[in-house]
């Protein structure tokens, strides 16, 4: 029966080919030194801009939208509740509005 998998003279060789020091190797080596430097520098950039950073003003804008359209769905299904439970019982607006304690502040969208 052949034995299965490199023996330990051929595992030592690839792992030298592998880890041997080339200039292929340095140069990727010095490459992913400057990239790392040059990231330091833009991510120092974007913490200058603080609260105008493009993106937590992005993420700002965003947030501010889904918190525009959960507040009109709500409001929707509120205005179509409260009609369709008025036409239901026969109960006026105000008396449905005072009982869920809903202020005189509340805008419709109607």
């Amino acid at each position: 029966m052949a034995p299965r998998g490199l023996s330990h003279e051929e595992k030592r060789v690839k792992l030298l080919e592998i880890f041997h020091e080339s200039n292929t190797r340095k140069d990727a080596l010095g490459k992913l030194m400057q990239l790392k430097k040059d990231y330091c520098s833009l991510e120092a950039e974007l913490n200058a801009y603080g609260d105008s950073n493009p993106t937590k003003v992005e993420e700002m804008k965003r947030g501010a939208f889904l918190c525009k359209e959960a507040a009109l769905r709500w409001t929707d299904n509120y205005s179509v509740l409260l009609g369709y439970f008025r036409r239901q019982t026969g109960i006026d607006v105000q008396d449905i509005r005072q009982y869920l304690e809903i202020g005189d502040d509340y805008e419709d969208l109607e």
